[in-house]
């Protein structure tokens, strides 16, 4: 028959000791996890559906998508879908309506008010 040899016991390990560095990590690490999971989940709940917009333009809305041509200017848009009313006012709602209208390039989408009752 064999026989099984059995070693002493190792001896006790020490105690563990952090470092005041060492327990900042223990504690910030998992609550920095915590607050990130929380963050992502109101996130998610809060943000807005894209299924839900609503379009700006059509009938009834006084407004027009309109496709920029070379040459156009928001002056000349303006006169353009809003004659009876003050050029000036419709550009600055125009500059309103878009977010980048600062230089207009062909086949740029601009949202523009109109006279055109639909």
């Amino acid at each position: 028959m064999s026989q099984i040899a059995f070693s002493a016991p190792a001896a006790p390990l020490a105690p563990l000791r952090l470092t005041a560095r060492g327990r900042l990590v223990l504690l910030a690490l998992p609550l920095l996890m915590i607050v990130t999971v929380a963050t992502l989940i109101i996130g998610a709940w809060l943000a807005p559906a894209s299924a839900s917009q609503t379009h700006l333009t059509g009938p009834g809305t006084g407004l027009e998508e309109v496709t920029v041509m070379e040459g156009d200017s928001l002056w000349g848009l303006a006169r353009e879908f809003a004659p009876s009313q003050d050029t000036r006012e419709v550009v600055s709602r125009i500059a309103s309506l878009n977010a980048d209208t600062g230089v207009l390039k062909p086949g740029q989408t601009l949202i523009v008010p109109s006279d055109a009752q639909d």
